[in-house]
C-alpha cells in the first residue's frame, strides 16, 4: 500500500471514530429509556423534505390546565396539549415501535422551528422528559407504516386529528372518517 493510500485509510479510520464518538450523557440501549410520562413530557415529530411543514409537538398538561385539547403555533412548532394519560399511551406506542433510540440524561429543549431549516434525511422523533431526552428517526419510505399504529394513543379527537393531518403532508393515507376541515389551521385563530 502506498503512503498516500495509508494516509487515506488512517484519515477514514479517524473520521469513523469521530463520527461514532458517544455522547457522555448517552444511556446505552436502543429502546426508549423512559416508561412513564409526566407533566414535563413532550414529543416532537419533524421532517423537512424540501418544503417546510411545522414540527408537530405533543405536550402533556394536567387535567385542569386550560391549554388541554388546544393547539398553538409558533416558537418550536405546532404544539398540541394532551393529558398525561394520553402522553403515557403515546410513549408506550413509541416504545413498542421498531424505532432505535438514542437516550440521554441531558434535557435538550426543542429549538425554534425556524432554526431547523436544513433538509433532514429522516423524520425525527424527539422526546423530552423530566430526567432527560431521547431521539430517533424514521426513514421517509416508512413514515406511513410506522406512525399510524400510534393513532390509538390519542383519546382526544383534536390530538388524533392533528397527528393524522401531519401524516397527510407526507402522502400517507388516513382513515376515511377524517374531516380535514374539523379544526382550524388558521394562524390567527390559534393565537386568539
Amino acid at each position: 500500500m502506498s503512503a498516500l493510500g495509508c494516509v487515506r485509510c488512517m484519515t477514514f479510520f479517524l473520521l469513523v471514530l469521530a463520527v461514532g464518538a458517544k455522547n457522555p450523557n448517552a444511556v446505552k440501549g436502543y429502546k426508549l429509556a423512559m416508561t412513564k410520562a409526566d407533566s414535563e413530557t413532550a414529543v416532537r415529530f419533524f421532517y423537512f423534505p424540501g418544503k417546510f411543514i411545522d414540527p408537530l409537538i405533543f405536550r402533556s398538561v394536567g387535567s385542569d390546565d386550560p391549554r388541554m385539547n388546544t393547539v398553538t403555533l409558533g416558537g418550536p412548532g405546532r404544539q398540541v396539549y394532551i393529558s398525561v394519560s394520553e402522553m403515557d399511551r403515546l410513549i408506550n406506542a413509541l416504545s413498542s415501535s421498531p424505532l432505535d433510540w438514542q437516550n440521554s440524561r441531558q434535557k435538550k429543549p426543542f429549538i425554534k422551528a425556524t432554526e431547523i431549516i436544513p433538509q433532514t434525511l429522516n423524520l425525527s422523533v424527539d422526546v423530552l422528559f423530566s430526567k432527560g431526552s431521547a431521539a430517533s428517526g424514521i426513514d421517509p419510505k416508512n413514515i406511513c407504516d410506522v406512525l399510524p399504529p400510534m393513532d390509538s394513543a390519542f383519546t382526544s379527537d383534536r390530538a388524533r386529528w392533528e397527528f393524522q393531518m401531519f401524516r397527510i403532508n407526507y402522502g400517507c393515507l388516513v382513515p376515511k372518517e377524517l374531516n380535514p376541515k374539523a379544526y382550524s389551521y388558521n394562524f390567527r385563530e390559534m393565537h386568539n
